[in-house]
């Protein structure tokens, strides 16, 4: 069990900045009696000025096909300043103009400030080709970016 207390002046009567309370498990390897799983907590607030304006900056980093698996993925950082959840939708297009790929991501991702993510999207059954790919992301917050791509796609 964690518990946190937040203690805030009685004269403080404006908004206040989001926090979260992460809870990080880590393995450790106890070599007097063998392999141990021990698990440590630490307890992390993020905390933003609200005077300061938030900034979404949201980079992909990195995209990733695989022929063999149920889904390829496009890694996402969150270089701003503020915590969202992100949906996404991918449409591949072909070389004539036509959407032959239309998905949205298999789930949602919350995303904190300095933190990667890896957005996941069914894998197309389409042709083999060089695709123009526009992946559009959409946040809990009504806010909206993009990031395009052409990508030749390995087929079946």
């Amino acid at each position: 069990m964690v518990k946190v207390l937040v203690e805030s002046p009685e004269e403080f009567t404006r908004a206040s900045a989001r926090a979260s309370v992460l809870v990080n498990s880590t393995p450790v390897k106890d070599t007097s009696v063998g392999i141990k799983v021990r698990v440590r907590y630490a307890i992390n607030f993020l905390y933003r000025n609200p005077i300061v304006p938030g900034v979404l900056a949201f980079h992909a980093q990195r995209l990733e096909i695989h022929k063999n698996q149920p889904f390829w993925a496009l890694r996402v950082q969150n270089t701003g300043n503020v915590d969202r959840i992100v949906r996404s939708y991918a449409k591949l297009i072909n070389d004539t103009g036509e959407v032959v790929y239309s998905e949205p991501s298999i789930k949602a991702h919350g995303f904190i400030p300095n933190q990667c993510r890896t957005l996941q999207f069914p894998t197309p059954k389409i042709s083999a080709g060089n695709y123009q790919m526009v992946v559009v992301s959409e946040t809990d917050q009504g806010e909206r970016f993009g990031v395009t791509k052409a990508v030749q796609w390995g087929g079946d």
